[in-house]
């Protein structure tokens, strides 16, 4: 159990540095310009001690060009106020801390970056240095156990075997004179954002500054299927995955009848990818979809949302599920009895428990549940508003906050 629950409360403008701030004008209607320009929060990433929480602070402009996201970090162990860590146009985010606490990746684009790129920061001071320079970049990097290389997702054109490959067909599609697209794919679009013939694969190198990338997924039969596909988002589709605690290689989530998306419910299934490459093996074998795949502290269990798809049904309850590891297909449910869809999870080290959050009656509180399952109860939680993005590092437990009435809270 943990000993102490310290719930830090972070108003946006004491994030965004309020100290450097002039007075607040005079109470004044709320405007679109107050709205839109307000700073905002990303999800909360504390470090492997659980003694500090790095987040992005981002500002907002009407033109995209004048917008700044940029890293700043909090202690968790007492009231010092934040620090930003970067200054730089474009946005930074993802942020991911090396194992030992001392360096942080992120993903980034800078000047002189095409696409957004990984750099690693040393905490101890200096400049951020980029490891990757990617045709179609990189993000979301997290570091390996030993904190020696970097798993990270890049995209890739169809039948490009490596990154030569996609500079080809990158610079093709930049020197045509047409813009004109035929989809056989669904859906085209993810809301505002029109999706392209790219897919995620999964990238791992050495955390320095050239060092040569490994794509895990070149050549395999996998990522040739035309089903093939991870997350929509707003840059294309993205991958969501970890390293397996013996850092030999990674579990991800991913789709084979992405393809028939128009028609049939997409089944993400569960696979687990050698980091010396190879083809990747699928774990689950159901028409089920799993989603978040995280290890307990001790690395014995595997952690996932889990969705049956249940034919003729329009909407089933996502749910926390579990499998030992090393993987055998034994699934438990652990909220079976609960008649709420889980948002998201975390795993605090030194706790029997796994505290999620879920919907109801307007609200998203706390909550958690054993490892063996079907013992919820409630955490102490806000009265009102929503708690959300949960992370753990170490033994500390962060997330993000808001209402109606009240912004971003970490």
């Amino acid at each position: 159990m943990l000993k102490k629950l310290t719930v830090l409360w972070l108003a946006a403008v004491v994030v965004a540095g309020a100290s450097d701030q002039p007075p607040a004008p005079a109470r004044h209607a709320i405007t679109h310009e107050d709205v839109w320009l307000m700073r905002r929060l990303s999800t909360p990433t504390p470090s492997p001690d659980g003694k500090w929480v790095v987040y992005t602070v981002t500002e907002p402009a009407y033109d995209a060009k004048e917008q700044w996201a940029d890293l700043w970090i909090k202690s968790l162990t007492d009231d010092s106020p934040p620090r930003r860590l970067t200054f730089s146009k474009g946005g930074e985010g993802s942020p991911d801390w090396s194992p030992d606490g001392t360096k942080l990746a992120f993903s980034a684009k800078r000047e002189g970056d095409e696409a957004g790129q990984i750099y690693v920061l040393d905490l101890s001071g200096g400049e951020a240095e980029r490891v990757t320079n990617l045709t179609l970049g990189a993000g979301t990097p997290k570091w390996s156990p030993d904190g020696k290389s970097l798993l990270y997702v890049s995209q890739a054109y169809p039948g490009a075997a490596d990154e030569e490959a996609n500079k080809t067909i990158a610079k093709e599609r930049k020197e045509r004179k047409y813009n004109v697209r035929a989809y056989e794919q669904f859906p085209p679009r993810y809301w505002n954002y029109w999706l392209d013939e790219k897919k995620p694969h999964l990238f791992v190198q050495e955390a320095k500054a050239g060092a040569k990338p490994k794509d895990l997924f070149a050549g395999t039969k996998l990522a040739g299927l035309a089903g093939f596909g991870g997350v929509n988002g707003d840059s294309g589709q993205n991958l969501e995955f970890e390293w397996t605690p013996d850092g030999l290689g990674a579990v991800f989530i991913a789709a084979l009848n992405r393809d028939e998306a128009a028609r049939t419910p997409t089944a993400a299934q569960i696979f687990l990818s050698d980091a010396a490459g190879g083809e990747p093996r699928r774990l689950t074998q159901d028409t089920a979809s799993y989603a978040a795949p995280k290890f307990s502290p001790d690395g014995k269990t595997l952690l996932c949302v889990f969705d049956p798809n249940t034919p003729d049904k329009i909407y089933d309850l996502p749910r926390l599920a579990s499998f030992p590891w090393p993987f055998r297909n034994e699934r438990r449910v652990l909220t079976a009895n609960l008649d709420r869809g889980v948002g998201n999870f975390a795993t605090p080290s030194g706790s029997d428990r796994i505290y999620f959050t879920f919907e109801h009656a307007g609200l998203e509180q706390l909550h958690s549940v054993g490892y063996a399952g079907g013992d919820v109860r409630d955490e102490t939680s806000p009265a009102t508003g929503t708690c959300s993005n949960l992370q753990a590092g170490g033994a500390a437990l962060v997330g993000m906050w808001e209402s109606a009435v009240d912004p971003q809270e970490i």
